[in-house]
């Protein structure tokens, strides 16, 4: 099984709202950490638009493990909210089957600050998974969440955030 960034890359870009930056250079993936050239230093950086405002993400380089016997891979990403008071995490973790078939996905939103309880989602495992994934964190996002202040201003755009992601892991997983 294959995961392949580039096409990960792609795929976020021509989502509705999304700019991936310098998405012409490496597909957008530039080192987090000038002076380190690990892999796992690499970010996608880029806005989501839409009718409320313009908000900036960057997805780190995503760590993918094999299971044993070729019967599929996981990949999990972190994806950074960049606010001005500080970030917000979404962890995404997907499952594939041998197939390379999107099978189950959970996603994790930390909060920085201490105003708002961090969310938590069961797996998703039927139906359109990552429609699911965005429902099951809109579900738990409060009213309040992105109304206090300017500093959370923006949250609303979280759920939404995980599914384009979400969608473009799948893309990117092939056999």
């Amino acid at each position: 099984m294959n995961f392949n960034y580039n096409t990960f890359a792609q795929k976020l870009d021509g989502y509705s709202g999304m700019d991936v930056d310098d998405e012409h250079t490496n597909y957008g993936w530039v080192q987090w950490d000038k002076k380190s050239t690990d892999d796992f230093n690499k970010v996608v950086k880029y806005t989501y638009e839409n009718s409320k405002g313009t908000f900036h993400y960057e997805t780190w380089h995503q760590e993918t493990s094999l299971m044993k016997q070729n019967a599929g891979m996981m990949v999990s990403a972190k994806i950074d909210f960049n606010r001005g008071t500080g970030d917000d995490h979404i962890i995404l973790m997907a499952g594939f089957n041998h197939k390379a078939d999107l099978i189950f996905a959970q996603a994790s939103v930390q909060f920085h600050g201490h105003e708002d309880a961090n969310i938590i989602t069961s797996p998703i495992t039927s139906g359109d998974i990552a429609q699911g994934l965005q429902d099951a964190i809109q579900e738990q996002i409060l009213d309040s969440y992105g109304h206090v202040d300017d500093s959370t201003d923006g949250r609303h755009t979280l759920p939404y955030i995980a599914k384009v992601n979400l969608e473009a892991m799948d893309e990117a997983t092939s056999i």
